[in-house]
């Protein structure tokens, strides 16, 4: 499976962010999801420690879940797994912050194994409304492998 050369010289030309509508690649599939609700209401501090997803986290992420098993699962790692936000956002939210859910729901919804660094090494996401977007596309594609560290002492 392999992204065009004009994509990915778009996407390292814009600082790593794709652009534009998601590529056609063999046997990817762009999932689009309601943006989620704000980290301040997905999750809150547990009285034993942790934290833990609240009910409107647990009922947003249970919707996302049933939509991301359309997704073929990853096979081969590392991956990398991309977000564009479709639609205006009216809060002044962090879109970094949309991520711990897009990939907590991911790896609910087993299309991933887990979001280790060395099964996850790269994230990438974009602000992109449009008048008629809606939601937030998601996707992953395979990553190059990270180089092994080198058995030998110096």
């Amino acid at each position: 499976m392999a992204v065009s050369k004009k994509w990915l010289a778009e996407f390292a030309k814009n600082d790593m962010h794709p652009v534009g509508d998601p590529p056609s690649i063999d046997g990817v599939v762009v999932v689009n999801l309601p943006v989620p609700p704000s980290v301040n209401n997905l999750y809150f501090n547990s009285p034993h420690g942790g934290r833990v997803m609240t009910a409107t986290g647990r009922a947003w992420c249970d919707d996302a879940v049933d939509k991301l098993k359309a997704m073929r699962k990853a096979t081969t790692y590392p991956v990398t797994i991309h977000f564009v936000i479709r639609e205006y956002i009216r809060a002044n939210r962090d879109g970094g912050n949309l991520e711990k859910v897009l990939v907590d729901c991911m790896k609910k919804a087993k299309v991933i194994e887990d979001d280790d660094v060395r099964r996850v090494v790269g994230e990438s996401w974009r602000y992109e409304p449009t008048d008629d977007g809606v939601g937030v596309d998601v996707w992953w594609e395979p990553a190059e492998p990270t180089p092994k560290k080198s058995k030998r002492r110096k």
